[in-house]
């Protein structure tokens, strides 16, 4: 244990030298996904060695394993670097400055959206609505819903709102005393309680709060003009008072996470009626004891993308010839809309897939496959050592597009600002997640693009007659 944890200890040390010399160049979203990938690789195996121990590893590929991680972040924050001295995407102030822009209707009208959607989707489907309830019901998610418009409304409200939600917290922390405008304070906090308390967050609670914490650390540093780690070393106190603040949110989580199982939180939940599943949801955000509760608590760390990236490693040094590029074709396939691909459509796991060709499955006992996989892994079984340069050129290539758009004035209705906002920060929460992921984010920011473009050329009509009649 003691050499893997030193051998682990020292890469930490590496990429946080590494990372914190970054901080000092890098935008936002960029910043939060270096961090990201620290937390979630390096240290949450570190964790794992400390509180439960390690499982047999061959030194020369846990080395390797440490080398290919250290790798894509010194990959990752060379290209940002470089990328950031090219005009042609938008820089951190011009980027708060577009996000402070939007008006607080549009923060309003995107909580709002999301909630009667919701209600909306409860009605008709009942505990289908939300994934995490959905196994309630014997299934794992909604595949496909009655209306072909369902999905796209679901989707986009979260997107927008989640947005939003970021657009506030930015508000909150640049324009003084914005907590006390109560007509956009209340619908974000009528949006963020049952978004977490549901797992509605596509990257899971945790994460999610995990993002607001460095989202605030982050923003107050760019406020007081400073880099991340000068502003923590010089305002340790309010870093630790929003560490301690996650910490306690994460812990409370964990108490609530399984509630959704007990049989009279279950009951309700599977109701469709929507005051009945409101009573259920309630119910479940509150912390049940030990001695009255059904279901058995889960380890708060399981195996994580450090873990899955040695396997993949380990097989390919073993002589796997991988998955043949299976992952990426599938993940290609997968973003085609189900309007346009059919009621054929599959929808296959990229660990099924590591599961067939490479025999990467859970530790112990399971019923879905379900891995922490990460673009490090996907490329690295789809395309061996070459695939330690794809992935972090993949997210690098995502980020300018992204970006690029927020700086074009022909992507500057407040809908799209707030869709490309939603597409980065998912991005940047990116490390145990997938391409296909990427893939569907930038297609869905193409296709709501595509469909404001009438709205576009109403507006230019609708200003350039008011000018029109204004000089008559």
């Amino acid at each position: 244990m003691s050499l893997y944890f030193f051998v682990s200890l020292v890469f930490l040390g590496m990429a946080l030298l590494l990372v914190f010399h970054f901080l000092k160049f890098q935008d936002i979203f960029g910043s939060i996904h270096v961090l990201f990938f620290i937390i979630f690789v390096n240290i949450l195996h570190l964790n794992r060695i400390i509180i439960y121990g390690v499982r047999y590893y061959e030194i020369d590929i846990y080395i390797t394993t440490n080398v290919v991680i250290f790798l894509y972040l010194f990959l990752f924050s060379l290209g940002a670097f470089l990328i950031a001295r090219i005009r042609f995407i938008s820089r951190k102030i011009e980027l708060l400055k577009t996000l402070l822009s939007i008006k607080d209707i549009y923060l309003i009208i995107s909580f709002l959206l999301w909630i009667l959607t919701k209600i909306y989707l409860v009605t008709v489907y009942g505990a289908l609505s939300f994934s995490h309830f959905s196994q309630l019901t014997g299934r794992y998610n909604v595949t496909i819903y009655e209306y072909w418009w369902e999905k796209p409304l679901e989707l986009y409200s979260g997107n927008f709102a989640v947005a939003a939600s970021i657009i506030y917290i930015i508000n909150l922390i640049f324009k003084e005393k914005y907590w006390k405008k109560i007509n956009v304070s209340i619908p974000f906090i009528v949006f963020i309680i049952p978004y977490i308390g549901t797992h509605s967050a596509i990257m899971g609670p945790r994460r999610f709060l995990l993002i607001f914490c460095l989202l605030i650390l982050l923003l107050l540093a760019i406020k007081n003009r400073m880099t991340l780690t000068s502003y923590i070393r010089s305002h340790w106190g309010k870093a630790l008072l929003v560490l301690c603040c996650l910490s306690v949110s994460a812990g409370y989580y964990q108490t609530i996470r399984n509630n959704f199982f007990q049989p009279e939180i279950a009951t309700k939940l599977t109701s469709k009626n929507p005051r009945i599943f409101l009573s259920g949801v309630t119910m479940a955000l509150l912390p049940i004891s030990k001695d009255k509760r059904v279901t058995k608590k889960i380890d708060f760390f399981r195996e994580g993308p450090f873990e899955i990236i040695y396997d993949v490693i380990q097989r390919r040094s073993d002589g796997s010839s991988g998955t043949h590029g299976a992952i990426t074709k599938n993940a290609f396939m997968s973003v085609v809309p189900r309007v346009i691909a059919g009621n054929n459509k599959r929808e296959i796991n990229a660990d099924d897939i590591l599961l067939t060709y490479m025999n990467i499955a859970p530790a112990g006992i399971y019923s879905v496959t379900d891995v922490a996989t990460s673009l490090l892994c996907i490329f690295i079984a789809d395309f061996g050592l070459l695939g330690v340069l794809i992935a972090p050129m993949v997210i690098l290539i995502s980020f300018s597009v992204l970006l690029f758009l927020l700086k074009n004035k022909l992507f500057q209705h407040p809908l799209m600002i707030l869709q490309v906002v939603s597409a980065c920060l998912l991005l940047s929460a990116n490390v145990e997640g997938s391409l296909t992921s990427i893939l569907a984010n930038l297609r869905n920011t193409f296709i709501l693009f595509f469909a404001l473009i009438p709205l576009h050329f109403v507006r230019i009509l609708y200003v350039s007659t008011r000018r029109r009649v204004i000089n008559y």
